[in-house]
């Protein structure tokens, strides 16, 4: 796991306003590929898991998606992971003859590079695929807009965000259509952690370990702690130093400080249609699995009222 020296002005910065360390970087390098290993563990798995679920609400809401849709259309993937969530989406369209291309979206280079293996080898090499590092939630995303878009945030990831919300609306720089799947408000839930890894004996996710040691935060100056805050309704993973380190050589800090690594926002799929909502999109559909677990839900962007529309034509 590399990172440039503005990767490190980027964590040491926000870890001073923030208290935590985005944890996209968990993704990079080796991360990556634990996280591959994990998802590829995952498909073969015949007990049911959260990749499962996934893939069947995808497979029950693809007439729903598609319809809302009109033409040929374009997919962004935003945090893609492996490319086995998507994979069934783009064969439906390519089938049909409405693909008009896909776009892959990552601050992982590593992660999209193994992506984009997984895609050229399942769809051929003549599949119109493009890749593009940058963060999604805060870069340019309207040139990735393609005759009609669907973007789509499969892995689980939009409620890891500070502001779930915020990311919606950024996605409607590109997106005509954006659907996400999330865990639901479950007491099963609220007690949930594992982070994607299949190995044993570690009190820390492998890719959370070594993102730390690049930083220079290494495991004898930390405990880590999980739990789930009752306040503002997240499950977290942090880390409590019980030295001093200064981290990514920039940013001092004293033991007993915290550093937030990972959260997950509970709420309720009332909750979360009124995030689709307040984002400016209308409800499309929903869908959720027989358990009750997880959820699948996507929106529509919607029009602009009347009165937006008046407003718009008679601007300078």
């Amino acid at each position: 796991m590399t990172f440039t020296s503005d990767d490190l002005d980027r964590i040491a910065a926000d870890l001073a306003a923030t208290g935590e360390i985005d944890a996209r970087y968990s993704y990079m390098g080796q991360g990556a590929a634990t996280w591959d290993r994990f998802t590829t563990w995952q498909e073969g798995d015949p007990t049911p898991n959260v990749l499962h679920f996934t893939l069947g609400m995808l497979r029950d809401a693809h007439d729903d998606l598609f319809a809302a849709l009109p033409g040929p259309v374009r997919v962004v993937d935003l945090g893609p992971g492996n490319g086995v969530p998507v994979r069934g989406v783009l064969e439906r369209l390519r089938a049909s003859g409405r693909l008009d291309g896909y776009s892959g979206v990552d601050a992982s280079a590593e992660m999209l590079a193994i992506a984009e293996a997984n895609l050229r080898a399942w769809l051929g090499p003549a599949a119109p695929l493009r890749f593009h590092r940058r963060d999604f939630t805060a870069a340019p995303l309207a040139d990735l807009r393609g005759p009609a878009t669907l973007a789509l945030l499969t892995g689980g990831t939009l409620l890891n965000f500070a502001d779930p919300v915020a990311v919606l609306r950024h996605a409607r720089e590109a997106a005509d259509v954006v659907a996400f799947v999330a865990r639901a408000d479950t007491v099963a839930n609220r007690t949930f952690f594992r982070f994607g890894e299949t190995e044993t004996g570690e009190d820390i996710p492998v890719r959370y370990r070594v993102m730390l040691d690049r930083l220079g935060v290494h495991r004898d100056r930390y405990e880590p702690e999980v739990g789930f805050d009752d306040r503002t309704r997240q499950r977290f993973l942090r880390i409590r130093l019980t030295s001093p380190v200064t981290v990514a050589g920039r940013l001092p800090l004293p033991a007993g400080r915290s550093v937030h690594l990972w959260r997950y926002h509970h709420r309720t799929e009332a909750e979360l249609t009124m995030m689709l909502d307040a984002a400016g999109y209308t409800p499309l559909t929903a869908r959720r699995t027989p358990d009750g677990e997880f959820l699948l839900l996507a929106g529509t962007v919607a029009a602009p009222s009347p009165v937006d529309r008046s407003a718009s034509s008679t601007s300078p």
